[in-house]
């Protein structure tokens, strides 16, 4: 049996494998084939992703304990006697309209208000009292209370 080539007619003649002209082996073992570039790719971005989503849960789940509340500290406070609480009860003596608007801001805790009423009011006036106190938050000591 002969081909010809439709071109210019010539004559071919069948490519014939003998089995024997082939390393043995070659014959019937597969080609080797790995993954894939793209499944490589692929597969590492797969555990990328897990990694990360596992930590971003944990992290998560890490903030859910309950925090301790914040201990509220104030300006150092010592001990006040029961004399000098009596000026947190007594209210704005009203004789003064300028020396009232210090007594009441002194009272919200304004401590240079304090210290401003402490300096107009006259001398063993309950204003003066009040001031010398820091609004009875404290023992009269003559320091400035801001």
């Amino acid at each position: 049996m002969s081909y010809s080539d439709e071109e210019d007619g010539a004559v071919t003649r069948p490519i014939v494998i003998n089995p024997d002209d082939v390393p043995p082996a070659r014959v019937g073992t597969p080609i080797p084939h790995g993954p894939t570039p793209a499944a490589v790719v692929g597969t590492v971005l797969a555990v990328l992703l897990l990694v990360v989503g596992l930590a971003f849960a944990a992290w998560q789940v890490g903030d859910d304990a309950p925090k301790p509340a914040p201990t509220p500290t104030l300006n150092a406070v010592t001990p006040v006697d029961e004399e000098v609480l009596q000026w947190r009860e007594m209210p704005v003596p009203g004789w003064d309209a300028a020396l009232d608007r210090l007594w009441l801001a002194c009272e919200e805790g304004q401590l240079q208000a304090c210290d401003e009423l402490a300096a107009e009011a006259p001398q063993k006036s309950a204003y003066r009292g009040f001031a010398e106190t820091c609004g009875g938050r404290r023992s009269p000591s003559g320091e400035r209370c801001g």
